[in-house]
C-alpha cells in the first residue's frame, strides 16, 4: 500500500473549457508540468497545463465546465517516491514525511518524537510529543519547536530513522 503525500487541493471550475483552481499545498509546485501524473482518490490524473501565475490546472480528458466539476474539493497527490524523484531539495533541507517519528534530543536527553509539523507564517513548527519521562515529572505532554538555526543543532539520519539534536527546546518544554 502506498504512502501520498498532499500536493494541491481542486478548487472550483474556471471558464468553459475545464480548468480549476488550484490551492498549492506543496513546497514544489514547479513538479505540476504537463504529462505528469497524479492520485485524486480513485483516479490518475494526467496534467495537460499548468499556469503557475493563476493557480490554474487543466487535466487530460477533462475539457469541459461538467467534467471538471466532478474534481472539487479533492486532493491531487504523489507517492513518497514520486515527491523523492520529482523534488529537488537544496542542501539541509527535509521532507515532512522524514522528519515525523524523529526523536528531539537535547544534551543526550530524548525530549519526545515529532508528531507533526504545521506552518504558521513563514515559520514550520515541529509539534512534538513529550517522552513519557518527562511528562510523568510534570511537563506538557506536547509542545512545540520552531524549525529555526537557532533551535535546530543538527540533524541525523540512522537505520532507526532520524534524530534532532536540539537546543533551547527544553526550556520551551518546561514554559508550556
Amino acid at each position: 500500500m502506498s504512502v501520498y503525500v498532499d500536493v494541491a487541493k481542486i478548487g472550483k471550475t474556471v471558464g468553459v473549457r475545464g480548468d480549476l483552481r488550484l490551492q498549492i499545498l506543496s513546497d514544489f509546485p514547479e513538479i505540476l508540468v504537463p504529462e505528469r501524473e497524479f492520485c485524486c482518490g480513485d483516479k490518475t490524473l494526467c496534467v495537460q497545463s499548468f499556469d503557475a501565475q493563476k493557480c490554474l490546472i487543466h487535466f487530460r480528458d477533462y475539457d469541459s465546465k461538467e467534467q471538471s466539476a466532478i474534481l472539487t474539493g479533492a486532493l491531487l497527490q504523489c507517492t513518497l517516491e514520486q515527491t523523492r524523484e520529482w523534488c529537488a531539495l537544496a542542501q539541509g533541507s527535509y521532507f515532512w514525511f522524514d522528519i515525523i517519528g524523529a526523536h528531539v534530543c537535547e544534551n543526550g536527553e530524548i525530549l519526545g518524537v515529532v508528531r507533526e509539523i504545521e506552518r504558521i507564517g513563514a515559520v514550520d513548527y515541529l509539534l512534538i510529543a513529550t517522552d513519557f519521562a518527562l511528562v510523568k515529572a510534570g511537563n506538557a505532554a506536547r509542545f512545540m519547536l520552531p524549525f529555526l538555526e537557532r533551535f535546530i543543532q543538527e540533524i541525523h539520519e540512522n537505520s532507526a530513522g532520524y534524530r534532532i539534536d536540539v537546543c533551547h527546546a527544553k526550556d520551551i518544554l518546561e514554559a508550556s
